[in-house]
């Protein structure tokens, strides 16, 4: 009487499952690609640790073939290869050897790995659209070797096994199979091949390539144009050709980020860019490296790079946008400070770097070269840091939107504010005229400085304390003025304001006054 191997098989796999505590959930159907779902015991539970916060318990499909001979082959379905492939949950084939006895002689578990998602996927791309309805018709082998083999023949080295594949973390594995299977064998978006004439010379031609490719030219003259569009494993999924004539097309840009940095790395802005490559247009790779340009196109500008130059050398354009239009003064000071790091490039340098997802940063870096040289764009630079330095001295919000023509309006009280304020600036003088009377040099005396600043809808009035010993002198015009040398700075206070109230405003500085006055100092007169 013939033995049912596969019924032996799986009926050695419940028992293993079971001297583990796996509950081993059977296929209620053949064509599901696999006969059981194992679950694993949950992870034990971490004192200190939520259980919402417990690591995900492993799950995983087999499939288990039973098998009499040591040929290490089988051939299974390509249906049941792409459900076990198309899975984001782990995958295994278990090979049970009975040999001529009813107990297992050795056992294999072979992991769906990448090796064979890849295999599987290039497979399912080879097969022509009139085979793609019966892949139960199409096999491919399954192979094993003894890198494969169990070491014990019980739950705990089938147990052991499926978790070396899998690792410690769940999740990670889930995420990093679903990336598997979108980006292995993957060659391009699009691959472009074409023979054109009418070139000045073939460095005229390359040129020109380039800028097409990377949108740089909005079309280009062709005697024969080919598209290939989603090319896997060498295998387009769409095969377009042209013949005679110009040809558009749209670049296919990636999601990268953009960071710009003097070489010091005191000053640095980071954008969203999307970048625009030829590899897909000179698949053969005929055009000299030297001729190579790569362009990033982000807010701050769009930046043509000839990476394998020597030196590496960019370009970049720009135009200043509508200074009326309401933008969040963070995404402001970003901005504008790039374009400071590029108008003092030729005494501090530049660093772009390029990153993206998949790939090590790519990093460009210019030394002595004047990049950007604009007086009213340096001004305009210099306008929106004081305003960026001062709004986060005083707490307002990087979300706080404002237009480019309130910063440059306020510029000059910015200026002030932000040099009175700043405690790594050591104020040298301040003065004030005062009325007549008697000072008495002998008594520390406190100045206030105020001013209403305006961000965006944000009205503060800022007041800035001063104290110190003053002197007397007399001014061009007779009036006295009160100056203090070296001062302290003692009080660095804002209020917001609903709005512009002339008797609210000079109640502050009355109270301010005040608060100087119960800190011991005198206050000769306050400075406006």
């Amino acid at each position: 009487m013939e033995r049912d191997l596969g019924e032996m098989a799986q009926a050695t796999l419940k028992t293993w499952a079971a001297q583990m505590t796996i509950t081993a959930n059977a296929s209620n159907s053949d064509r599901e690609g696999w006969d059981f779902l194992l679950q694993f015991p949950p992870t034990l539970p971490v004192a200190g640790v939520p259980l919402d916060l417990r690591a995900t318990r492993i799950e995983c499909f087999v499939q288990v073939k039973g098998i009499e001979t040591t040929r290490q082959r089988k051939s299974i379905t390509l249906s049941n290869w792409e459900k076990l492939v198309g899975s984001p949950l782990p995958a295994f084939f278990l090979i049970i050897e009975f040999g001529k006895e009813n107990d297992p002689q050795h056992a294999y578990l072979v992991h769906v790995n990448e090796e064979w998602i890849a295999k599987v996927l290039k497979r399912l791309r080879e097969l022509p659209d009139t085979e793609k309805e019966s892949l139960n018709q199409h096999t491919l082998d399954l192979t094993w070797s003894m890198a494969d083999r169990i070491d014990t023949l019980n739950g705990k080295g089938l147990s052991t096994a499926i978790r070396r594949h899998i690792g410690n973390d769940f999740d990670k594995y889930v995420q990093k199979k679903k990336n598997l299977r979108e980006k292995v064998g993957h060659n391009a978006d699009a691959i472009f091949k074409f023979t054109s004439t009418g070139f000045k010379s073939v460095y005229d031609m390359h040129e020109q390539w380039m800028d097409f490719a990377i949108g740089l030219r909005d079309s280009l003259p062709v005697s024969t144009f080919t598209i290939e569009k989603q090319v896997r494993f060498g295998i387009p999924a769409e095969h377009i050709e042209h013949q005679d004539g110009m040809v558009s097309i749209t670049p296919l840009g990636k999601s990268v980020t953009l960071l710009i940095s003097n070489t010091e790395k005191s000053k640095e802005s980071r954008f969203h860019a999307m970048l625009y490559t030829p590899t897909s247009f000179d698949p053969s790779g005929i055009i000299p490296k030297e001729q190579l340009k790569v362009r990033v196109v982000s807010e701050i500008g769009n930046f043509v790079f000839r990476p394998f130059a020597n030196p590496i050398t960019f370009s970049t354009t720009w135009d200043i946008e509508d200074v009326t239009k309401p933008r969040k003064l963070g995404e402001l000071a970003n901005l504008w400070r790039a374009r400071e790091i590029f108008m003092n490039a030729q005494s501090e340098g530049v660093i772009l770097e390029i990153h993206d997802d998949e790939n090590s940063p790519c990093r460009l870096e210019s030394r002595g070269h004047k990049l950007l040289g604009n007086e009213d764009l340096a001004s305009m630079a210099t306008a929106v840091d004081r305003a960026w330095f001062l709004a986060r001295l005083f707490d307002i919000s990087a979300d706080t939107e404002m237009p480019l023509a309130q910063i440059l309006g306020q510029d000059s009280n910015f200026k002030t504010v932000r040099d009175l304020g700043d405690p790594n600036i050591r104020i040298a003088s301040i003065m004030t005229r005062v009325i007549d009377g008697d000072f008495n040099t002998e008594k520390e005396h406190a100045l206030i400085f105020s001013r209403v600043l305006h961000f965006g809808k944000v009205i503060l009035a800022v007041f800035i304390g001063f104290a110190g010993y003053p002197t007397i002198a007399n001014g061009e015009s007779g009036e006295k003025i009160l100056e203090i040398r070296k001062p302290n700075r003692i009080l660095l206070d804002h209020k917001k304001l609903e709005k512009i109230d002339q008797s609210e405003y000079k109640q502050l500085i009355q109270s301010e006054s005040e608060r100087m006055k119960s800190m011991g100092y005198e206050v000769s007169d306050i400075a406006e």
